[in-house]
């Protein structure tokens, strides 16, 4: 095989994949249920989270608890999969304000604790207790004027 049939067997390639470009129909959903449930899973388990993959398909999908698993893994995944749905949402919108950055931030905290900050462990309090200052979310308007362009 030469360099040439190897530049043309790639480009036939790319036409058989751009045929298939974008997905539709059924392809679409089976897409987003599928990256519904990894993203979920990825983004949880970066934050501790115990719940396996399949497990957090069960949660999600199926709406059941898995014994053993605190209840808190259950709330996240929920909240991270309502989260992706809205996200879906607000990407068939024309535009995005502010006030829907703060409705997707707070779809993501957990359904018990939603407006409510999240404790640091206290070795974690200490050393950023006289750093860092963050604004509330409602004081912060402006700051996401740049966001919503």
């Amino acid at each position: 095989m030469t360099f040439t049939n190897r530049i043309a067997d790639a480009e036939k390639l790319q036409q058989e994949i751009n045929r298939h470009r974008p997905p539709k129909g059924p392809a679409l959903k089976q897409l987003r249920d599928y990256l519904r449930i990894k993203l979920t899973w990825a983004s949880n388990a970066l934050e501790g989270n115990s719940l396996t993959e399949t497990e957090t398909k069960v949660v999600i999908e199926d709406g059941i608890t898995i014994g053993g698993k605190p209840l808190k893994d259950h709330f996240e995944a929920i909240g991270h999969a309502e989260a992706f749905d809205y996200l879906q949402k607000l990407a068939r919108r024309r535009e995005i304000t502010e006030r829907d950055i703060l409705k997707l931030h707070k779809t993501l905290l957990l359904p018990n604790r939603r407006g409510q900050r999240r404790p640091l462990p206290e070795a974690e309090h200490h050393r950023h207790r006289h750093r860092l200052r963050f604004p509330r979310t409602q004081r912060a308007e402006g700051v996401d004027d740049c966001l919503c362009r």
